[in-house]
């Protein structure tokens, strides 16, 4: 069966059934806009068969053209929702020029990872702007917003019957294989002072920190939201990693390491170091999760772990089993590391080629250290 659009959704925005209200309006509207009967991906049926709904769910995935990505805090926080997401962001790709394919809709208002932006038209003169503020769930719910309500629908059945007729999105290849699907929005090639988060860990972006319930993935999403950067999630393929510290050291990344203490003495944790060791790059961090069972000063674990380490890698640490201080660790490490990348780019610019004719010319030494003092300093 063919379906003109995929409902993406967290089933905690389901309250009262508005969501379901709302995708029913939108479908009326585009049955009434196209004059056909219309069928959409719209599951709101709870788990029977979990092999069977998983089958069901990825051919959905593989061969419907358009997603309707309805986004909340629940949404960004859904596993599923992000697996959904990744297999049309993977279509996308594949097939350049169909961005049209996907449609995010504020459900709820909440900051939208980077990937997602790059769907997103937050003012559109289309919409009300009280969507942009309080989102299509308060409008369904508040007798005043009827009518905005009703424009903010128009306005996406518009978007839906636009993707249909221009999004020629070709089919998934592969199989589903939703095991191997992250679990977060995360943002391939992030672009200027992005980040990457490599996990030194047989599970990847899966492993979980300790006892905590989010893996370290998820926790990475929450601190790129926090932040409104952009990260990309690279496996940790020793025989890849030199050349990869090389590549972000040129697109000006923030290259970031996470690893469990107990991994420290076995690969990849050995490759990385000489990777570091052999590009020399200052734009890497590593977050190493510490045992509570072996305690000690935060100065003194700091210098055990900078001795693991090539000298000018900024590393820190978090206790294992703390999701909100590996948020806070995570978020420190990124933000030293990205305001030096700006700070040494910044002054770059001082000493550029086009620059630097012109300043010889005045008689400015350019290529000597400057002997001038602050005012007092020889008092």
């Amino acid at each position: 069966m063919a379906f003109l659009f995929f409902t993406s959704y967290a089933r905690l925005d389901n309250r009262e059934g508005r969501l379901t209200t709302a995708v029913n309006r939108l479908r009326d509207r585009l049955i009434a806009k196209t004059g056909e009967n219309v069928e959409i991906f719209f599951d709101t049926q709870e788990l029977k068969n979990g092999v069977e709904w998983q089958e069901r769910l990825g051919a959905a995935l593989k061969d419907t053209r358009v997603i309707v990505c309805l986004c909340s805090p629940a949404y960004l926080k859904s596993a599923f929702c992000a697996k959904e997401f990744e297999i049309f962001r993977l279509r996308v790709e594949a097939a350049a020029g169909h961005d049209v394919a996907i449609i995010p809709i504020v459900w709820e208002p909440s900051p939208l990872p980077e990937v997602i932006r790059r769907f997103y038209q937050p003012k559109d003169p289309r919409f009300p702007s009280d969507y942009y503020v309080a989102g299509l769930y308060k409008l369904s719910v508040l007798q005043s917003q009827v009518d905005n309500f009703v424009s903010a629908i128009e306005a996406v059945a518009d978007d839906v019957d636009q993707a249909d007729q221009n999004s020629k999105l070709p089919p998934y290849a592969a199989d589903v294989l939703y095991d191997q699907l992250p679990d977060f929005f995360h943002n391939p090639k992030p672009g200027r002072y992005g980040v990457t988060l490599t996990v030194l860990n047989d599970r990847g972006s899966q492993w979980k920190p300790g006892n905590v319930r989010n893996n370290i993935g998820k926790l990475m999403d929450d601190v790129a939201l926090a932040l409104r950067v952009p990260w990309e999630d690279l496996p940790a393929h020793a025989a890849k990693l030199a050349t990869r510290l090389t590549a972000s050291a040129q697109d000006r990344l923030v290259s970031v390491f996470t690893v469990d203490y107990a991994d420290t003495s076995r690969a990849p944790w050995q490759q990385m170091v000489q990777a570091i060791d052999q590009a020399r790059p200052r734009h890497v961090g590593v977050v190493v999760g510490w045992p509570a069972s072996q305690p000690g000063s935060p100065a003194d674990i700091k210098s055990a772990l900078s001795a693991l380490l090539p000298s000018g890698v900024t590393v820190d640490y978090f206790p294992l089993n703390d999701e909100a201080v590996c948020k806070e660790t995570l978020k420190r490490v990124i933000t030293t590391l990205r305001m030096a990348l700006i700070a040494e780019d910044d002054a770059a610019k001082v000493v550029a080629p086009e620059l630097r004719e012109d300043a010889v010319s005045k008689g400015i030494p350019v290529d000597s250290i400057s002997t001038l003092q602050p005012p007092g300093a020889g008092s």
